[in-house]
């Protein structure tokens, strides 16, 4: 599926755009960035089916399918990228500053104790996880999110034929 492709690369380049920008604000203000409009883009592929293959006429079911399809080729394509980059790419960085990040975090002056708990917790499941058990996470939540998302987008995305 074309859409689903231009999708899944847009979230891969939101993924080594978030892995790289640990170390860099203005990239991780792009990840962000391309968070927060991936639904947008998401409606916007839809409406571009719904002109270009359904004569600018499309049910809400439709489009929910549509755009499900669409979520699952992007989790797909976006998770294998994150895999090859863990895999072959981060030697650990990405993990290694998401522990600094959480151990820093730990020593602010104000840190509830539950809180402290819970950083250390997270260090130490993120110290005992594989990348393949992260990616396996991150698919998941993925997954998860593209069966919700299609049902509000899918409202704004369908058109019913006015004859």
């Amino acid at each position: 599926m074309y859409y689903g492709t231009m999708l899944g690369i847009i979230w891969s380049i939101m993924y080594v755009l978030m892995f790289i920008g640990l170390k860099s604000p203005v990239l991780l203000l792009t990840c962000i960035a391309l968070f927060i409009g991936s639904p947008f883009f998401a409606a916007s592929f839809a409406k571009k089916y719904r002109r270009n293959e359904c004569g600018n006429c499309i049910r809400y079911m439709q489009a929910f399918t549509f755009l499900y399809w669409m979520y699952i080729c992007a989790c797909l394509l976006s998770t294998l990228v994150m895999f090859l980059y863990f895999r072959f790419i981060d030697n650990g960085m990405f993990f290694a500053t998401i522990q600094e990040v959480l151990t820093a975090s730990m020593n602010f002056p104000g840190i509830d104790e539950a809180y402290r708990q819970q950083a250390e917790l997270s260090l130490q499941t993120i110290q005992n996880s594989t990348t393949s058990e992260f990616v396996w996470y991150i698919l998941g939540n993925n997954i998860f999110n593209a069966s919700i998302l299609p049902f509000i987008i899918a409202i704004f995305v369908r058109r019913n034929n006015k004859g």
